[in-house]
């Protein structure tokens, strides 16, 4: 059923968009151009529509059903229509016949996608959705309101990607709002593929969808709803539209890119830096082309607006609630408005000369640097290629112009995570891929030594993608009970069944060194949070303060989580002396760190 919610979402997010698209006069060049971009358009559409249904006091499973039966109904002739083009194109095997080679890298990614859907179909593991993404669209859900979670550093970011991880999990179940993130890997592939079957060739396309897909960072990030992936998507989207624009389409496709930007915008905080990476992608452009000067900005001048007006909503409901657009970072420049954070005090610490150029290296080989994310060595074999190929395309200085401005940016504000750097990947996959393809007319050995190089990681990379996934199978299956999978691979679910047993229903506890509270059922505060909001400095925070600061929060219970990483302050330990204990947890994870709980009651 989850599948099938997604297949119905997927479907209708394409044809709403596409009825939007052509309501506004697109034309497209290929089958793929158009479902690419009806998908994004209708999904940035749909996201905004279950936003102001929560910003009014709307959201309920009932209204959230209504608005998807409603989208279906609009879009209906669209569906039908688009539904008619997909047949066609089936029936003539999308023109002329398939290669080998292509063949070849379709059933590559085949195998991943199915790989990745049995680790989406799996319940939910990874740490962000169980820390606040996914614990806070439940919040909203079950509050019937879109708004400020008290106690929550994220519940104000921009969320336009959960909205939609919000509908699959109001109409159908937490797996289908993972399947939602799954499906922009699809989406991502085919936007790449249809940029350089209009720009480049078929092969081209099919090629740098392999070479995306096969990223080992973006094949681990297909499983866990994260919003990067989205982020990507958008991304290049925006990019696509607008050299489209430059290409002699019409100014209706700079405003498209500014739209889609505007949608990205409402992802992340971070996705900031893409319209600051693309206007310097589009200042080189011009220098190299200046006979599209005079096309660039106007396209620029076009986009601009509508990228403000398609994100500044959550920005401005930010700065209306809390005096911030970015709460609760950059407090010091709001008055004060936020959290006490070191985020903005070491941007560009690892910035230099030096740790710049071994980027690439630690990217590919040393993960450890950057989150144990890695993008692989495909992209470190086959870039260089591009310097070899003597075919200059325009669609390179502007793709190129944008990943090297976005990977310095990325580089100086904040390194520690690959995810970030999503943005910029796809870009990478269309020009290695071309490279690879281009240095075809020049040194035929050359071409298939890239390709053998491909493939020989690519079989690496397949193995990758089976061992992050192999013991989520038997789950996504229906041979494993839930219960079963999450006792064993989810250290606080056998905690919070134990906190399901033993506490009353009016139980609320304040959480001290555990993040991840998705499957505990009993409200909570996080500690680290509550000392961030009061502004309570923990070395000063006498027994007695933290007493009458738990009472005053109704706070009854207080669970402790310890690990070789962490230890309890010991002004708490000493609160914690002679309080009774209620049970005790441990768990090993499969790194081999033991998480030790331990539940009080302090009434």
């Amino acid at each position: 059923m989850d599948i099938l919610f997604l297949s119905l979402f997927y479907i209708t997010a394409a044809a709403f968009g596409g009825s939007l698209l052509k309501a506004s006069r697109f034309s497209f060049r290929s089958l793929s151009e158009e479902v690419f971009f009806s998908v994004i358009a209708g999904m940035g559409v749909l996201g905004y529509f279950v936003y102001f249904l929560g910003l009014a006091g709307f959201l309920s499973t009932g209204a959230l059903f209504f608005l998807l039966a409603l989208a279906v109904l609009v879009s209906a002739p669209a569906m039908a229509e688009m539904g008619r083009a997909v047949y066609e194109a089936a029936g003539k095997g999308g023109g002329k016949a398939l290669s080998l080679l292509e063949k070849a890298l379709l059933a590559v990614m085949a195998v991943v996608l199915l790989n990745t859907l049995m680790g989406a179909l799996a319940p939910l593991t990874s740490n962000d959705n169980l820390a606040y993404r996914f614990v806070e669209i439940k919040t909203f859900l079950d509050d019937g309101r879109v708004g400020y979670i008290p106690y929550t550093r994220e519940s104000l970011w921009p969320y336009l990607t959960e909205m939609l991880f919000l509908l699959g999990m109001a109409i159908r179940s937490d797996i289908a709002a993972k399947l939602v993130g799954w499906s922009f890997g699809i989406t991502c592939c085919l936007g790449i593929y249809a940029c350089l079957e209009r720009f480049h060739s078929r092969k081209a396309g099919i090629l740098s969808a392999a070479i995306l897909l096969l990223t080992p960072s973006i094949f681990q990030h297909l499983t866990s709803a994260y919003v990067d992936l989205a982020m990507a998507t958008y991304a290049f989207g925006a990019l696509l539209a607008f050299f489209i624009m430059l290409d002699g389409r019409g100014l209706r496709w700079a405003v498209l890119a500014g739209v889609l930007c505007g949608f990205l915008m409402s992802m992340k905080h971070i996705a900031l830096m893409v319209p600051v990476a693309a206007v310097i992608g589009i200042s080189y452009y011009i220098i190299r082309y200046r006979e599209d000067a005079s096309a660039a900005l106007k396209g620029a001048g076009a986009a601009a607006p509508a990228a403000v007006l398609f994100s500044f909503f959550w920005y401005l409901r930010s700065f209306i609630l809390k005096g911030n657009p970015f709460y609760p970072f950059f407090g010091s420049f709001f008055g004060g408005a936020g959290w006490a954070s070191t985020t903005a005090d070491h941007i560009g610490d690892r910035f230099g000369l030096v740790n710049l150029m071994r980027m690439p290296w630690d990217a590919t080989m040393n993960p450890v640097n950057y989150s144990d994310e890695h993008i692989g060595a495909v992209y470190l074999l086959l870039l260089p290629l591009f310097f070899l190929t003597g075919r200059k395309r325009k669609i390179y200085s502007f793709f190129g112009g944008f990943a090297a401005a976005f990977t310095l940016l990325w580089y100086y504000v904040d390194p520690k995570s690959l995810r970030y750097l999503y943005p910029a990947i796809p870009v990478l996959a269309v020009i290695a891929a071309s490279s690879v393809m281009d240095i075809k007319h020049r040194d035929r050995f050359l071409y298939r030594t890239a390709l053998t190089v491909f493939f020989a990681v690519a079989v690496f990379n397949l193995g990758l993608s089976f061992y992050y996934n192999a013991g989520r199978y038997a789950v996504a299956l229906g041979l494993e009970s839930k219960s079963s999978y999450l006792s064993r691979t989810e250290r606080t679910y056998g905690m919070a069944r134990l906190i399901r047993d033993n506490l009353p229903a009016d139980a609320k506890i304040f959480m001290i060194g555990e993040i991840r509270a998705y499957y505990l059922d009993r409200p909570y505060i996080h500690a680290n949070n509550y000392l961030q909001e009061k502004d309570i400095d923990p070395e000063k925070w006498s027994p007695e303060d933290m007493k009458h600061s738990l009472s005053s929060e109704g706070v009854n219970y207080i669970l402790t989580s310890l690990d070789e990483n962490y230890q309890i302050n010991p002004m708490i330990s000493d609160y914690l002396r002679g309080r009774k204990e209620v049970f005790s947890y441990s768990f090993r994870d499969r790194e081999g760190v033991t998480h030790r709980y331990k539940v009080y009651n302090i009434s």
